[in-house]
């Protein structure tokens, strides 16, 4: 966990996505208030997320809570605040590394923030729960709704992005290039998502299992699973590597 947690710490700080994470790699940003200040947003992005969960449990509104989070909603929503930091909030003024750190510290908050409240909109507004409430067998999983559903988050935020971009003009390279898919990252991870979905589906078609897409359906495809995770290790990391 521990390797994990630098390698993760690396790409935050720098951006460059070293094979063999060395604190050199990061200690002259680790060492800046700027990024103290950066483990203050993760530590009260945990709390946040713990106070959300323990919330909706209550309103018994957790379920509609997790699906607001699932990934392939919120790999959209990332790709905008990551235009956004570039070209809108921070954008490139000469300095490559305040730049970066500047940007790096700002999508930390958009990072561990954006999930909770996202699902904390869907509790609360759009109540989207895709049948889980209201059908009992796997036979009527609306799963042509749930696809439309997600390609229209991803038509909506590219949209909006791609607006931005003809308002604003396209960010600069820095960083940017590689969060967009040009390496195959976002690539990677959309395809991760969709195999999800589309194999427990049919896992649980197969099997004839409603309980197990109702589990793994509603569990397996938050991204507050990877969350909660990086948010303890993200500080760990720190605190033991400058040690």
């Amino acid at each position: 966990m521990l390797s994990s947690a630098v390698y993760s710490v690396s790409w935050l700080q720098t951006g460059n996505h070293p094979k063999h994470a060395h604190y050199n790699d990061w200690k002259r940003f680790g060492e800046n208030p700027l990024a103290r200040f950066g483990d203050f947003i993760v530590l009260s992005g945990y709390i946040f997320s713990i106070f959300c969960i323990n919330r909706m449990i209550k309103k018994k509104q957790i379920v509609l809570f997790i699906i607001g989070t699932w990934s392939s909603f919120v790999h959209p929503v990332h790709m905008f605040f990551l235009y956004l930091t570039h070209k809108v909030l921070v954008p490139f003024n000469g300095n490559a590394e305040a730049v970066e750190l500047h940007r790096e510290t700002v999508m930390v908050f958009f990072y561990f923030y954006a999930v909770p409240i996202m699902g904390l909109l869907n509790a609360s507004y759009f109540k989207v729960d895709f049948g889980f409430y209201s059908i009992r067998k796997v036979e009527q999983i609306p799963f042509c709704r749930i696809v439309c559903y997600q390609l229209g988050v991803w038509v909506f935020f590219f949209a909006i992005t791609y607006v931005m971009s003809g308002i604003f003009g396209p960010a600069d390279k820095a960083s940017m290039l590689e969060e967009i898919g040009y390496k195959g990252d976002t690539f990677t991870s959309t395809a991760v998502d969709w195999g999800m979905f589309v194999g427990i589906f049919a896992v649980a078609r197969l099997s004839g299992s409603y309980s197990y897409w109702r589990c793994f359906g509603i569990c397996g495809l938050s991204h507050m699973r990877y969350l909660l995770t990086e948010q303890t290790a993200l500080a760990y990391g720190r605190r033991t590597v400058n040690m």
